[in-house]
Protein backbone atom coordinates (compact mmCIF):
# COMPACT_ATOMS: atom_id res chain seq x y z
CA UNK A 1 0.00 0.00 0.00
CA UNK A 2 1.11 3.58 -0.69
CA UNK A 3 0.30 6.02 1.47
CA UNK A 4 -0.63 9.89 0.17
CA UNK A 5 2.94 11.06 1.48
CA UNK A 6 4.56 8.69 -0.94
CA UNK A 7 5.69 5.88 1.61
CA UNK A 8 4.97 2.24 1.28
CA UNK A 9 3.87 0.59 4.03
CA UNK A 10 5.72 -2.57 5.54
CA UNK A 11 2.75 -5.14 4.70
CA UNK A 12 2.98 -3.78 0.89
CA UNK A 13 3.99 -6.03 -1.43
CA UNK A 14 6.02 -3.27 -2.72
CA UNK A 15 7.78 -3.05 0.28
CA UNK A 16 9.60 -5.74 0.18
CA UNK A 17 10.72 -5.27 -3.48
CA UNK A 18 11.93 -1.63 -1.87
CA UNK A 19 14.08 -2.90 0.59
CA UNK A 20 16.07 -5.06 -2.09
CA UNK A 21 16.92 -1.66 -4.07
CA UNK A 22 17.82 -0.35 -1.14
CA UNK A 23 20.99 -2.61 -0.44
CA UNK A 24 24.05 -0.90 1.28
CA UNK A 25 27.34 -1.19 -0.72
CA UNK A 26 30.82 -1.20 0.78
CA UNK A 27 34.19 -0.86 0.30
CA UNK A 28 36.02 -3.22 2.26
CA UNK A 29 40.21 -3.27 2.44
CA UNK A 30 41.99 -6.66 3.61
CA UNK A 31 44.93 -7.66 4.89
CA UNK A 32 46.71 -11.17 4.35
CA UNK A 33 47.73 -12.59 7.74
CA UNK A 34 50.77 -14.11 6.57
CA UNK A 35 52.19 -12.35 3.88
CA UNK A 36 52.46 -8.46 3.45
CA UNK A 37 49.73 -7.96 0.92
CA UNK A 38 46.67 -6.46 0.87
CA UNK A 39 43.35 -6.20 -1.06
CA UNK A 40 40.34 -3.61 -2.02
CA UNK A 41 37.25 -4.78 -3.06
CA UNK A 42 33.34 -4.16 -3.23
CA UNK A 43 30.69 -5.87 -2.13
CA UNK A 44 27.07 -5.49 -1.24
CA UNK A 45 27.77 -8.57 2.00
CA UNK A 46 31.06 -8.24 3.41
CA UNK A 47 30.64 -11.57 5.75
CA UNK A 48 29.98 -13.31 3.16
CA UNK A 49 32.44 -12.18 0.34
CA UNK A 50 35.62 -12.16 3.80
CA UNK A 51 34.41 -15.84 3.25
CA UNK A 52 34.78 -16.45 -0.19
CA UNK A 53 38.48 -14.73 0.05
CA UNK A 54 39.58 -17.30 2.98
CA UNK A 55 38.13 -20.19 1.52
CA UNK A 56 40.21 -19.85 -1.66
CA UNK A 57 37.62 -19.20 -4.34
CA UNK A 58 39.44 -15.63 -5.65
CA UNK A 59 42.43 -16.15 -7.61
CA UNK A 60 44.40 -13.04 -6.20
CA UNK A 61 43.62 -13.73 -2.47
CA UNK A 62 43.80 -18.00 -2.48
CA UNK A 63 47.44 -17.31 -2.65
CA UNK A 64 47.32 -15.07 0.68
CA UNK A 65 45.02 -16.76 2.30
CA UNK A 66 43.92 -16.13 5.44
CA UNK A 67 43.09 -12.28 5.28
CA UNK A 68 41.52 -10.49 7.85
CA UNK A 69 39.33 -7.49 7.44
CA UNK A 70 40.87 -4.07 7.70
CA UNK A 71 38.76 -1.41 7.18
CA UNK A 72 35.17 -0.37 5.15
CA UNK A 73 33.07 2.53 3.62
CA UNK A 74 29.72 2.22 2.98
CA UNK A 75 27.67 3.98 0.15
CA UNK A 76 24.00 4.00 -1.05
CA UNK A 77 24.85 3.03 -4.99
CA UNK A 78 26.96 0.64 -6.29
CA UNK A 79 28.49 2.88 -8.74
CA UNK A 80 29.69 5.16 -5.87
CA UNK A 81 31.22 2.43 -3.94
CA UNK A 82 33.10 1.62 -7.44
CA UNK A 83 34.28 4.45 -7.77
CA UNK A 84 35.79 4.62 -4.24
CA UNK A 85 37.47 1.43 -4.95
CA UNK A 86 38.96 2.65 -8.17
CA UNK A 87 40.34 5.74 -6.13
CA UNK A 88 41.99 3.85 -3.43
CA UNK A 89 43.40 1.68 -6.44
CA UNK A 90 45.04 5.03 -7.43
CA UNK A 91 48.59 6.67 -6.34
CA UNK A 92 46.61 8.87 -4.01
CA UNK A 93 44.26 6.21 -2.45
CA UNK A 94 47.16 4.00 -1.88
CA UNK A 95 48.85 6.70 -0.32
CA UNK A 96 45.28 7.17 2.34
CA UNK A 97 45.51 3.41 2.79
CA UNK A 98 49.48 3.27 3.92
CA UNK A 99 47.54 5.92 6.69
CA UNK A 100 44.85 2.90 7.40
CA UNK A 101 47.41 0.09 7.63
CA UNK A 102 49.47 2.11 10.21
CA UNK A 103 46.70 2.61 12.22
CA UNK A 104 45.52 -0.86 11.79
CA UNK A 105 49.24 -1.95 12.43
CA UNK A 106 49.37 0.09 16.16
CA UNK A 107 46.45 -1.68 16.76
CA UNK A 108 47.44 -5.19 16.52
Amino acid sequence: MVRPSGEISSDSPLAVETDRTHLMHYVYVLSSINFKKSYVGCTDHIERRLTEHNSGKMTYTKRYKPWKLIYTEEFATLAEARKRELYLKTGAGRRFLKTVFDRYSGIV
